[in-house]
């Protein structure tokens, strides 16, 4: 298998009929769509093709689909077929033998498999190969890859999808559907997003109004010269959150032709803790060890501790083409093995763990994954497959002074969440207790004689109580309601 050259059926063409069934069971008949009156984009792509999973995570036809789709103005029908009938769901998983991705995630897409007939029939030239169709008269348009403004154009000038003077809007945000992990020291999110000029008009200003749980919380101003069909990456001004947030973000743009392209959303949630100095990082490898790099860096974005192929980096992911392998210099990992590392950490700082796979799938999860763990074991967070990187934040809170090596799990410390007062449970008769905050600055200390412990003055929020008797220490964390 693997890329090849050949005429495809000429522009202006009959559009070849087919039927097929995506993933989620919907049915699709190429020609009853083009009688609807909706015009239909078909990207042929396969499994193993390196070019098809890079335009796929362009996330291009994403973009037309929810603007143009069932959930925007519903003008257009986009399909996504596999071309090869030799692969299988597993290949368009990304975990397959004939693979370079998962297609699968972070799409919404309608995926049609076992398409090769297809193709056939409309003699592709090479993956992957977009084309339009009219449904004024069933005719044929080949595209050649990322020719983006060309395709936009003409769905306009054949009359496909409608164009406002003004129409800015967002682009299509993956990370949309995940929670986004912040630091708990920052409180702070930084809303991130494509903004698209949909319009005729060149876009040079409007405002962005902010929502945090449903209730306005600012507006920040844009200006600039984006020309129609063109994109522009925004970073917004940091937000405070605290907590679980839902952040939303909508376009407010005078004139503005369609509103419903104009709102994004994000859900916020707090970054994972750990209360000591010192994480340890556990790599299970697949089948295809070499792909994988991770590293940890501080909030100055600097790198603490890294593992696995450094060419492969941040730089070098999601990008495998066809069967190539990528370059592996020394310290990348073979494949089928476990690897740790113990990672040093300052207290009270915000840290980010990244790991990144070159041919875009993660690790299998059926033999292997991620994940970091605190010296007894605890997992802070673990994963396995994801699409090409992904990061998790966290927060070293390092209580000092304290004996990681003595057991816990015999001392209970309730209710927990608490309002008033805690419970401590532990075959002691008198010990020293401390208490720090979540930045590791201690708000209490007192001798514990087994009674209550008083902590009605404690602002709500998550501490960490340090026991100290017979020259041992344990710590135990709570949330104060």
């Amino acid at each position: 298998m693997g890329h090849f050259t050949k005429a495809q059926i000429a522009n202006g063409s009959l559009a070849p009929n087919f039927s097929g069934v995506d993933l989620d069971g919907n049915t699709y008949n190429l020609h009853q769509i083009l009688g609807s009156g909706k015009g239909v984009i078909i990207d042929f792509s396969t499994a193993w093709c390196g070019p098809c999973i890079t335009m796929h995570r362009t996330h291009f036809f994403d973009v037309i689909y929810r603007n143009y789709g069932p959930q925007g103005t519903n003008e257009l029908v986009v399909l996504f077929l596999e071309a090869d009938n030799s692969t299988d769901l597993a290949d368009l998983q990304g975990t397959g033998d004939y693979t370079v991705g998962d297609f699968t995630a972070c799409t919404d897409l309608p995926i049609l498999d076992n398409m090769e007939a297809a193709a056939n029939s409309f003699q592709i030239p090479s993956y992957p190969s977009f084309f339009v169709i009219n449904p004024s008269d069933s005719s044929t348009r080949y595209f050649s890859i990322f020719n983006h403004n060309a395709i936009f154009s003409h769905l306009v000038n054949n009359g496909m999808i409608g164009q406002s003077q003004a129409d800015a809007g967002v682009g299509y945000l993956c990370d949309e559907k995940l929670t986004q992990y912040i630091c708990s020291e920052a409180n702070t999110f930084v809303p991130q997003f494509d903004l698209y000029n949909f319009g005729a008009s060149a876009l040079t200003s409007l405002n962005f109004e902010i929502f945090v749980n449903g209730v306005f919380h600012s507006s920040q101003n844009w200006s600039g010269n984006l020309a129609s069909f063109n994109s522009e990456a925004i970073v917004l001004n940091p937000i405070p959150v605290s907590g679980a947030s839902d952040v939303r973000v909508v376009i407010n743009q005078i004139g503005d032709g369609n509103l419903n392209n104009n709102k994004v959303e994000f859900n916020v949630q707090l970054s994972n803790v750990t209360t000591e100095n010192e994480v340890t990082v556990e790599i299970k490898t697949d089948h295809l060890g070499a792909e994988t790099y991770w590293q940890i860096t501080d909030d100055g974005g600097n790198i603490v501790e890294s593992g696995g192929n450094p060419w492969v980096g941040t730089n070098n992911i999601g990008i495998g083409f066809g069967a190539n392998a990528p370059q592996t210099p020394q310290g990348s990992y073979q494949s089928n093995q476990t690897y740790t590392k113990v990672v040093g950490l300052q207290t009270a700082k915000c840290y980010d763990f990244i790991i990144t796979d070159y041919y875009g799938g993660g690790i299998d999860r059926d033999l292997g994954g991620y994940k970091v763990m605190d010296h007894q074991g605890n997992v802070i967070f673990s994963g396995d497959e994801f699409e090409s990187i992904v990061t998790h934040s966290f927060l070293s809170v390092g209580v000092t002074g304290l004996n990681n090596s003595l057991a816990e799990s015999n001392i209970q410390l309730y209710p927990n969440p608490a309002q008033n007062q805690l419970n401590l449970d532990i075959t002691l008769t008198q010990a020293e207790i401390t208490i720090f905050d979540l930045y590791g600055r201690q708000v209490y200390q007192a001798e514990w004689n087994q009674k209550p412990i008083a902590i009605s003055h404690l602002s709500g929020g998550l501490y960490f109580l340090k026991i100290a008797a017979e020259n041992n220490t344990w710590s135990k964390s709570f949330i104060k309601e």
